[in-house]
């Protein structure tokens, strides 16, 4: 046997000690920690408090001035007319953001666009309804009146989007137009101090966003749905304002058919059936 096989096994074996006591292995002795930072490294959840950012929040803004390119390697000319390629070129797009009118609602003055500013379908109409429905009408009401089950408890109760001034783009603080929904439904609406800013400390966000008076849907609505939105809420005010001659001829019998089955409406001033 070599002579420095003994001392290889002994090296060996002390080795395995030191590795096994660094790991926690059963000891009096607590382990050794030779990077504590990355053993004990914090949790962050989504909507949560950091005590390292002065805005006090875990998720952060996207740094100003950042050109975003994408998170696939796509030839965006190879792939242009690419069926397969839509849902990247479609992320793509939503990454750069430079049509100021689609994705910030505003013209090149800074001024909200008064229109749609894409093309409006029925299956852009349907999005919009599904989308109003799940997450607005619990404050804003099915019909749009402002009579959702949470919002006439909320401590700012919505408007009804049937006050004219909310469809009429000539107004003067530009509420009845496209774009001002349309910003409204991603940014919310802001206390009396205004939306949050990554300048803010921690203090001053709680302060914000306990006064808001309608919160950012930005988490849960992309720049396309908002508009569909602004699509649905815009066909709502309009069946408040459409007479039966508005429908085409062939549907008219139909509808006239269901309108005689409602039950009549109730005397104005009298209570719903069933309240005490």
């Amino acid at each position: 046997m070599n002579r420095s096989t003994p001392l290889m096994f002994g090296a060996l074996a002390l080795a395995s000690l030191a590795l096994a006591a660094c790991h926690g292995d059963r000891t009096d002795k607590p382990p050794h920690q030779f990077l504590p930072d990355m053993d004990d490294s914090p949790k962050w959840k989504n909507q949560g408090k950091s005590e390292f950012f002065a805005d006090g929040r875990t998720m952060r803004p996207a740094v100003p001035g950042t050109v975003a390119f994408g998170r696939w390697d796509i030839d965006p000319k190879a792939a242009e007319g690419q069926a397969w390629a839509v849902s990247f070129m479609d992320e793509r797009a939503n990454l750069l953001r430079e049509d100021d009118a689609f994705y910030r609602g505003t013209d090149a003055a800074g001024k909200y666009v008064a229109r749609i500013p894409i093309t409006v379908d029925a299956g852009l109409l349907r999005r919009g309804e599904e989308r109003f429905n799940i997450y607005c009408a619990a404050c804003h009401g099915y019909a749009g009146d402002g009579a959702g089950m949470v919002g006439q408890r909320w401590t700012a109760p919505p408007p009804s989007f049937h006050d004219p001034k909310y469809s009429d783009p000539r107004e003067p603080d530009q509420k009845g137009t496209d774009g001002f929904i349309f910003f409204t439904a991603l940014n919310g609406v802001p206390g009396p101090e205004g939306h949050v800013t990554p300048a803010d400390d921690s203090d001053t966000v709680m302060r914000k966003l306990a006064a808001l008076k309608m919160p950012s849907y930005k988490h849960a609505l992309s720049a396309r749905d908002a508009w569909a939105v602004v699509a649905h809420i815009r066909v709502l005010q309009e069946t408040q304002r459409g007479t039966l001659s508005d429908a085409p001829a062939d549907k008219r019998a139909a509808l006239e058919a269901a309108k005689a089955k409602l039950p009549p409406a109730p005397e104005s001033g009298a209570a719903p059936k069933g309240t005490p």
